[in-house]
């Protein structure tokens, strides 16, 4: 089976994506079967692929030029490539390749797949532009024989957008395991310290670190401390926060490893890969109460919950944490990891999709 992968976009989710979905792939049917169309100017997060898999457009740009040049160059090596499916990968992408299969509708169909990775119509926009987002995709589903939603937030968004309930398929977000057991060592020798808090993710509106800020604000120092991994350092960030900037991705395991519970304080989130990275390395993770993320953490049992956007609600749940109970979490955490989330799993329904859309296609 000839696979075609596209991307408009990698950098963050996609790529963590990508890192365990083209290996397996590429091993279960020869890296010569496995292909990649990814901008130029992102194609260093393809580290899994070997160069003669990659195929580039100039640039992940949002302008009308530069989306076009994704539309051609995709259709030069579809027609060149002749892959027996292609899996495209985000909103742009998806809109891009369903609209030139949509203009082309009289050229042979090769079965087509499509991920959005958290839809667009979900995002915290205006009603209006949130409209807009979710008749696109109404409009283009026809255009993608299956459709991957990451989680059953994600499937039950799609249904209420008008989105066919026999095209739309969930499947989880999936990681490798560690496989170093010092990476699930104890992240200091200091039981009486301040608790070690972790996040990671953007300095962003989605991902609420402008609120866990604030609420470090009212937490004394001597009760936790936080690290983060992706924004930058702010002369105006408390005493209790040591902001690292953007870090490696294999350098993640070494940071959960040496904290004590994860941060989630996301506005919106179709999925969370930070949740399942922090369960795979028995962490226990403080999340909000938005979208997917009830579906991931159990309230009480491998983290906690709060509200989104209450800065008073995450201070004070994050003053109450102890050890104890946060290592306990957790032991429960990584065995959700074991039985839900592994990147086993996740491959293997995608390349049941796969198979499904073969079969159908004789």
């Amino acid at each position: 089976m000839r696979i075609l992968h596209i991307a408009q976009i990698l950098q963050g989710g996609t790529a963590s994506h990508l890192s365990e979905v083209l290996p397996h792939q590429s091993a279960l049917w020869g890296r010569d079967n496995v292909a990649m169309l990814a901008p130029a100017d992102q194609a260093h997060y393809l580290t899994a692929l070997d160069r003669q898999q990659i195929r580039t457009f100039p640039t992940a740009e949002r302008s009308f030029g530069a989306l076009a040049a994704l539309m051609r160059a995709a259709g030069r090596l579809i027609e060149e490539w002749q892959p027996d499916i292609i899996h495209l990968h985000g909103t742009f992408a998806g809109l891009m390749i369903r609209l030139r299969r949509l203009m082309n509708a009289r050229k042979r169909r090769v079965p087509l797949v499509y991920c959005s990775h958290g839809w667009s119509f979900n995002m915290q926009v205006s009603p209006w532009v949130r409209t807009g987002y979710g008749l696109i995709e109404r409009v283009l589903a026809s255009q993608a024989d299956r459709i991957i939603c990451i989680s059953r937030f994600e499937y039950d968004t799609a249904l209420r957008r008008g989105i066919p309930a026999s095209r739309l398929r969930t499947i989880y977000n999936g990681i490798a395991d560690i496989g170093d057991d010092s990476l699930a060592a104890a992240p200091h020798d200091d039981p009486d310290g301040p608790v070690r808090l972790l996040f990671m993710g953007r300095d962003c509106a989605q991902k609420g670190y402008d609120t866990l800020v604030a609420a470090m604000r009212l937490i004394p120092p001597a009760q936790a401390q936080l690290v983060s991994v992706g924004p930058e350092a702010s002369s105006l960030d408390p005493a209790s926060l040591q902001a690292l900037g953007w870090v490696g991705r294999d350098d993640i395991p070494g940071h959960v490893a040496r904290c004590d519970a994860v941060v989630v304080p996301s506005r919106w989130e179709g999925f969370g890969l930070v949740v399942i990275e922090a369960m795979r390395q028995s962490r226990a993770v403080i999340a909000s109460t938005v979208d997917a993320l009830p579906e991931i953490v159990a309230d009480g049992v491998t983290g906690f919950l709060v509200p989104p956007d209450d800065v008073a609600a995450l201070a004070a749940r994050l003053s109450s944490l102890d050890r104890g109970t946060l290592s306990a979490m957790g032991a429960r955490g990584r065995q959700v990891y074991v039985d839900r989330f592994t990147a086993d799993m996740m491959n293997s329904q995608i390349i049941s999709v796969y198979e499904e859309l073969q079969t159908s296609s004789r």
